[in-house]
């Protein structure tokens, strides 16, 4: 009994040890896969929240896709463009009816408008402006500028790769009709400016001539014609200048003759004087001193 007490002892023991073995396999086991499926749970929501987010960007995307589409319509790139040569704000697009230009029309008065965009020498985007489609053919479509060209503008036409518009949003060709009223106004403007600029320049110069001319009346013209007088030659300065030299030599001999003329009168109406002085001593007819009016007279 005892023998096979200890021998089921031992068994029991074996088996114990056997069972926990099991046990803490089990258990590694289950902490292994427990962790993986916790991996595998994290990476699963992670997942489901990445494709919420893009479901969110591509609803996002889609309907800014349908505004774009809504607010500008259909949208081609077109190679090999640019004005025409005629340069009356015609120009050639490389795409025609097989990229879909045109809407299928083959009538021109029903052909629609486009608005055309430009990449500039700055690599920047640039409006060209609305244009009639004139001509479709296959590969190439003619248009033309459904306003009058700006001063110079045509110049500032690049050639190469254009974008063509079906519409423009409602805003934006409000913006643009703006935009374009104030550079009329603005050319008016400076037109205005260059009419005055052009009155005062030939106002000026009307005025230099005039000025020169009197000038040369001033100071003279030696190269002047033969018959022409003094005056002429000299000038007004000079021979003002002549004239009040003349004028005072002039001046200067009357006032000699007055001097002169003064004192003659003084001499002859002390000898009158004189001589009436004598008249009754030498017995004379006169008894008292006649006037110097007779007496001058007499003489």
């Amino acid at each position: 009994m005892n023998t096979l007490g200890k021998i089921a002892m031992g068994l029991l023991m074996v088996c114990l040890l056997f069972a926990t073995y099991l046990t803490t396999g089990v258990l590694k086991a289950r902490s292994t896969w427990l962790k993986k499926i916790g991996d595998k749970t994290a990476q699963i929501e992670k997942a489901q929240a990445e494709v919420v987010s893009n479901k969110r960007q591509f609803e996002e995307a889609r309907n800014l896709v349908h505004w774009e589409n809504d607010n500008w319509g259909r949208a081609w790139q077109s190679p090999n463009s640019g004005p025409s040569p005629t340069g009356d704000g015609s120009v050639e697009f490389g795409i025609g009816s097989n990229a879909g230009l045109g809407r299928g029309q083959t009538d021109p008065a029903k052909l629609p408008l486009v608005y055309v965009f430009a990449t500039n020498a700055n690599g920047q985007s640039q409006y060209l402006g609305d244009f009639q489609l004139t001509e479709v053919r296959q590969d190439n479509t003619g248009a033309k500028l459904t306003r009058p060209l700006h001063a110079d503008e045509l110049q500032s036409w690049p050639t190469g790769e254009y974008r063509v518009r079906e519409q423009v949003p409602h805003d934006s060709l409000s913006s643009i009709d703006s935009l374009r009223t104030l550079l009329i106004l603005g050319e008016q403007t400076v037109a205005h400016e260059r009419s005055m600029l052009k009155i005062q320049t030939e106002h000026t110069a009307a005025s230099q001539a005039a000025l020169d001319q009197r000038l040369a009346e001033l100071n003279g013209k030696p190269d002047a014609i033969d018959k022409a007088g003094p005056d002429v030659k000299d000038g007004l300065v000079q021979t003002l200048r002549r004239e009040e030299t003349a004028r005072n030599e002039l001046v200067k001999s009357v006032d000699e003759l007055r001097r002169d003329l003064s004192d003659k009168h003084l001499r002859l109406t002390t000898v009158l004087s004189g001589n009436q002085d004598n008249l009754p001593k030498l017995g004379g007819p006169f008894k008292s001193k006649p006037p110097a009016k007779k007496v001058a007279a007499a003489k």
